[in-house]
């Protein structure tokens, strides 16, 4: 394993925590009567994404350490094959009320991918030559039919991507939230209902590219997570090496799954393959690590295998927030998944964490909502009078 990684865990994350919080270095900040100490402080953790996780970890192990935590879009159940995240892109391309997408989106996206699928697989040489012109790919045809995981790379994952998990309804730039993507592919149908699905896509994946060629080289992403000597990749890679010793979380675009990139074309080969190659560690070792991951903190039930007589207090005061948008809410607690014991919130319309970011004119009712809610919970948890609630933070004014 890389060397710069050997303290890279969340295992380590929790404990580096809880030494902090019982630091001399902590109390300091704290009086007490005379004494500088951090006797009697109530801590509450808060977090978003894999800082969320942190947080919930933080309480469920350490209750004695940490008063409460809040998990915001916190994927805790670990797991290999994370085939409903395309599932929820499916549903999210879909979904016409919040996030403006549409029965209509959703059609002609799967179709084009099938179509650009049907051309690669079928071999011509000719057509392979106009789908690379048409999507202007880096290297042509030539780099596409270099190796089949450029192929899969490119239709399974990569055509046209959608940043589902940070939608953002009020973004200003083109083709920036899933309204806006998704008007643009049912506006190019209705221009010229006989465009074949693929050219929609292709005209719009070229504007997303802003005049850049669309980069499908398999390996250039293997030589990326590879290489420690940058910088720019230093966060990319550090999260990846996680993936394959902790969490896993492939998203995989499976023939019997709902995902709507090219079905069959990203297999979850193609994520552990990337394990292999960039970290050294193989498939049989990230499979070991999950199960690890899972066992140590209990998964959705949060019940930690080596420490269950501490579960049940660590799962008061703590509470996980999900936004209905998000397709990492498939792996986090809510009300139908995980302890009794805790509380959830789900936040209509809500890609990931999007109540966590800075308050904006444009945040909608249920952001502003939810932001209320927390500070109910952790006003409640510390014996605040609700009234004192600092409405200025939670929406703008």
């Amino acid at each position: 394993y890389p060397n710069e990684y050997k303290f890279l865990s969340s295992r380590q994350a929790v404990r580096d925590v809880v030494e902090f919080v019982k630091s001399s270095e902590a109390s300091q900040h704290f009086k007490t009567g005379s004494n500088m100490n951090n006797n009697g402080i109530r801590w509450i953790t808060f977090g978003a994404s894999y800082p969320g996780m942190v947080s919930g970890w933080l309480r469920l192990l350490h209750p004695d350490v940490i008063y409460g935590a809040v998990a915001n879009s916190a994927p805790v159940q670990a797991e290999v094959n994370f085939r409903k995240y395309n599932d929820h892109v499916s549903l999210d391309l879909g979904e016409e009320s919040l996030i403006g997408g549409s029965k209509m989106c959703l059609d002609i996206f799967e179709s084009g991918h099938a179509e650009v699928a049907s051309i690669v697989e079928g071999g011509d040489i000719d057509e392979v030559d106009k789908v690379a012109s048409t999507f202007n790919i880096c290297g042509g045809a030539t780099t596409l039919l270099k190796d089949r995981k450029n192929i899969d790379f490119f239709v399974g994952y990569s055509m046209l991507p959608i940043a589902v998990q940070s939608n953002d309804p009020t973004c200003d730039e083109p083709l920036c939230n899933i309204q806006k993507v998704c008007d643009a592919i049912v506006d190019e149908h209705k221009s010229d209902p006989q465009k074949p699905s693929m050219e929609i896509l292709a005209k719009i994946s070229k504007q997303m590219q802003a005049g850049r060629c669309k980069e499908v080289n398999f390996q250039l992403m293997i030589d990326y997570l590879s290489d420690s000597s940058t910088p720019t990749s230093a966060n990319d890679r550090s999260w990846y090496y996680q993936t394959c010793t902790e969490f896993g979380f492939y998203q995989t675009c499976e023939n019997n799954s709902n995902c709507p990139f090219a079905k069959g074309h990203h297999s979850l080969d193609l994520d552990l393959e990337l394990c292999e190659k960039s970290f050294g560690i193989d498939a049989m070792k990230v499979k070991e690590g999950i199960e690890s991951t899972l066992l140590y903190y209990g998964g959705w039930d949060l019940k930690p295998g080596d420490d269950s007589s501490s579960a049940l207090e660590g799962q008061k005061r703590l509470i996980f927030v999900n936004g209905d948008v998000d397709p990492w809410s498939e792996l986090s607690v809510d009300e139908k998944r995980g302890s009794s014991h805790v509380q959830s919130i789900n936040v209509p319309g809500a890609s990931h964490h999007f109540w966590t970011h800075p308050v904006k004119d444009s945040d909608d009712k249920h952001i502003v909502e939810a932001r209320q809610a927390i500070y109910r919970h952790v006003y409640d948890w510390l014996g605040i009078n609700g009234e004192s609630q600092p409405h200025s933070e939670l929406k703008a004014e």
